[in-house]
Order: structure tokens, then C-alpha cells, then sequence
């Protein structure tokens, strides 16, 4: 998840785009891509690393087209590879989707999809989408539409989305239907800008003021259907709505920071959005979800302590989780700073549940510290996240997702939260 932009009009839009991407960027990635309608087909360009590295290669072969998307994408699921990297497309290689968000329930569907015959390239949740959707879309070309949604495609979106789980912002294109957008959300935030002969989409307002200061903030569960003339808003049930516009009178500068003076104050206000992310993913209904709390298939009766490494912020999220696991639990619990654990002599076993906190992933002392713990054979060892794909994803044996986001501040905010709420969860799923 991270930064989307998609337009639709009477310019070349590629260099929209680029530039939209550009003013995304503070968010913080690790890849990024674009899908662009041309005359003969739909092109799909991607790399991972630096904007600039996809910018480099569409200058050496810029495609021409007035209605696209793009995407810098922040791991979730998947690794940080080219593939993994967004946009993600259907079997027929004409349908597009940038998605923001967690697709909770994609194991299911993608089981039931694969079942149907479609096959998937990446690692990734959101691409089940664009699968979702193609089926969805045969069935409604097969058959006569009853809905007051008539366009085919944004009914096939609207389908789509009523049967996924969890939080998402998503954006659609096709070529068969050439100048359209189609955006749904849920939970994760989108901004449609009006202009003049053309309109654009986006995750977060400053993608959007060179064009227009003319604003909709999509709510949750609606859909509309964008072409450069108009907008048409559709809302959880698939009835015909008004939209409310506002006007933004931010200039760049505030607008990177969402109206804020700081990062650090913009993250300190993301922190509840941040923490009802965390109970979606981790609690179902009313029990813990033990996979994406990282326990899953571990025989929680054989451990008798719990050793936490970390560094800095990290460590006393892991002072607080310690406390809670001996009150909850009744079990022996201990923290090690990541760069005094090879001073120590830890009572490391196989009834060990060792939990490795960082927000980076790359923490050098923490990844140290694990390495050394994977010498006493431990039941298991767990990494705590932020960045997936990070070093430490590759050396625990699950990971548990903070689902924070980028955190641009120095001093952590949202992402301390978010370990302090996740350790108390597993805290409660040991106990």
C-alpha cells in the first residue's frame, strides 16, 4: 500500500503520472508502476527501488495514452520484487488495479479463483482483485444487468468489492472501456479531483493541486465511475448519489503534511486509523486471528517464557508486552536490548517464544540478536514489522505486520502504537 494517482482527459498522461507519483513520494515505498490505455492495448511499466528508476525507463520509451493509473507501493504482502509491484492485471491482460489496503480474506478467494482457472503472477492480496473483478465481469457480459449500476465494469467492481474483506482503496481501468476510471474504497482513504475537461484520483491531496483544488473524498463502500466529463457516484447499495465537493486551500507544502505543521503531528492524528487497522487484521469476529498474529500451528501449552528483542522505541513496547504476558499469561517473559544480547547468557529452549520488534526491519542489532537466538533452537521466533520484505522478514520464522505505514517523523508515533496494540494482542492470544 502506499501512493495512487489515476487521470483522465485530453493530456498525454504519463508525465501526470510521473509527477502525481513525485508528489507521493513522502510516503515512503519501494516500488512503483503505471498502467497506461493506449490505442492498441493496455501497457503495464514497473520497477522496484526509486521512482526515478521507472521514470529512466519511460524516457527511453514513453507511451502515449490520456487515461492511466499509477502506484508506489509499501510491502504488505509479497515480497519487494517486480512482480509483487503494482499495477496488477487480469488473465486477459486488459484489465488494471492499483490497490492501498489489506485484503484479508484473499487466501479464499484466490483459492476459489484458481478453481475457475485463473492464474496469478505475483504474491500479493491485491491482485486477487483484478481477478475478482474479470470473473465478475464475464458473468455480467453473459447476462442481462438488473442493477441501477448499468455500466459493466463498475458493477463489476461493485461485485468485486462487496465480496472482499478488510480494508482497501482501489482503482480500475480497462481497455474496452477507454477513458474510465472506476474507484472504490473502504477504509483506506481516496480523493477525487474535478477539473475541467479531465478528472483525477488520488490517495492523498497534493498528487492532485496542479490540477484542481475542486475535491470529493470517497466514503466508504461507494463507487464511481470517472471519464473526463463526469462523475458518476454510486453508494454502498448501488443507488445513484450527489456528490458534497470541498475546496482545498492548501498550498504543496501543507498538503504533503495533510494541513499540518509537522510529520510528527499529521502521524500523531493517523494513530486511531491506524490502531482499527491493527483490529481488523487481527481480530475476527470476537476471537484473535493467530495467523496474522504470527502464532498459528504453535502449541502455546509448551511455552514457558517469552524472550523479546529490540532496539530503542521497540524495546519499550516489549517492557510494556512483558508486563502483560506475566500478568495474563503466568509465564516467565524477558526483554533484551538488540545490541547487549551478546553480552547476555539467555535460557534459550525449544518452550521459548522468541519475538523480534522493529519497525525498519533492518534494525542491525536486532538482526543480530536473532541470528544468536536461532543457535538455542527456540520454538519459534517472530518478527514484529513495519517493512515487509525488510532483512528481518527473512530471518524469523513468522511475521506479525504493524500495519503503520510509513513513518516520515523521526520520533515514532503511529508505529509505537501500533507494537504497543499488537504485543498486547499476542500477549492475550499466549495468555
Amino acid at each position: 500500500m502506499c501512493g495512487i494517482i489515476g487521470y483522465t482527459g485530453s493530456k498525454q498522461v504519463l508525465p501526470i503520472l510521473i509527477e502525481g507519483l513525485s508528489k507521493l513520494e513522502y510516503r515512503g515505498y519501494d516500488s512503483a508502476g503505471i498502467a497506461i490505455i493506449t490505442t492498441e492495448k493496455l501497457l503495464v511499466k514497473k520497477e522496484i527501488g526509486k521512482l526515478e528508476n521507472l521514470r529512466k525507463k519511460l524516457d527511453n520509451s514513453p507511451i502515449k495514452g490520456h487515461c492511466g493509473i499509477g502506484h508506489t507501493r509499501w510491502a504488505t504482502h509479497g515480497g519487494v520484487t517486480q512482480t509483487n509491484a503494482h499495477p496488477h492485471t487480469d488473465c486477459s491482460g486488459k484489465l488494471a488495479i492499483i490497490h492501498n489496503g489489506i485484503i484479508e480474506n484473499y487466501l479464499d478467494l484466490k483459492a476459489d479463483l484458481a478453481s475457475k482457472g485463473h492464474d496469478f503472477k505475483s504474491q500479493t492480496d491485491s491482485e486477487i482483485m483484478a481477478h475478482l473483478i474479470e470473473e465478475e465481469l464475464k458473468s455480467i457480459q453473459k447476462g442481462s444487468v438488473q442493477e441501477d449500476i448499468s455500466h459493466p465494469l463498475a458493477l463489476a467492481v461493485y461485485r468485486a468489492t462487496k465480496q472482499a474483506e478488510g480494508g482497501f482503496a482501489l482503482v480500475v481501468v480497462h481497455h474496452d472501456y477507454p477513458g474510465t476510471m472506476i474507484v472504490s474504497r473502504m477504509h483506506n482513504p481516496l480523493i477525487i479531483g474535478l477539473g475541467e475537461g479531465e478528472n483525477l484520483i488520488a490517495s492523498d491531496v497534493p498528487a492532485l493541486l496542479e490540477h484542481t483544488k475542486k475535491v470529493y473524498d470517497l466514503k466508504n463502500e461507494e463507487i464511481a465511475l470517472i471519464d473526463q466529463d463526469q462523475v458518476l457516484l454510486y453508494d454502498s447499495l448501488g443507488r445513484h448519489t450527489k456528490m458534497k465537493t470541498r475546496q482545498i486551500n492548501w498550498d504543496a507544502q501543507q498538503a504533503q503534511k495533510g494541513g499540518y505543521p509537522h510529520f510528527l503531528i499529521k502521524e500523531i492524528h493517523e494513530t486511531p486509523e491506524i490502531l482499527t487497522n491493527v483490529l481488523r487484521g487481527k481480530v475476527k469476529g470476537t476471537k484473535l486471528n493467530q495467523e496474522t498474529l504470527g502464532l498459528a500451528d504453535l502449541d502455546l501449552g509448551r511455552i514457558n517464557k517469552v524472550t523479546f528483542l529490540a532496539c530503542g522505541s521497540a524495546a519499550y513496547a516489549c517492557m510494556y508486552a512483558k508486563y502483560l504476558i506475566e500478568k495474563w499469561a503466568r509465564i516467565t517473559s524477558e526483554v533484551f536490548v538488540g545490541s547487549e544480547f551478546r553480552y547476555h547468557s539467555p535460557i534459550i529452549d525449544q518452550h521459548t517464544l522468541v519475538i523480534a520488534v522493529s519497525q525498519s526491519g533492518e534494525t542491525a542489532d536486532t538482526l543480530a540478536s536473532i541470528n544468536l537466538a536461532k543457535k538455542f533452537k527456540p520454538a519459534r521466533i517472530i518478527g514484529v514489522i513495519n517493512a515487509i520484505g525488510s532483512s528481518l522478514t527473512r530471518e524469523v520464522d513468522q511475521v506479525c505486520h504493524l500495519q503503520a505505514g510509513p513513518e516520515i517523523s523521526v520520533a515514532s508515533t503511529k508505529a509505537l502504537s501500533s507494537m504497543l496494540l499488537t504485543l498486547a494482542l499476542q500477549a492475550l492470544a499466549i495468555g
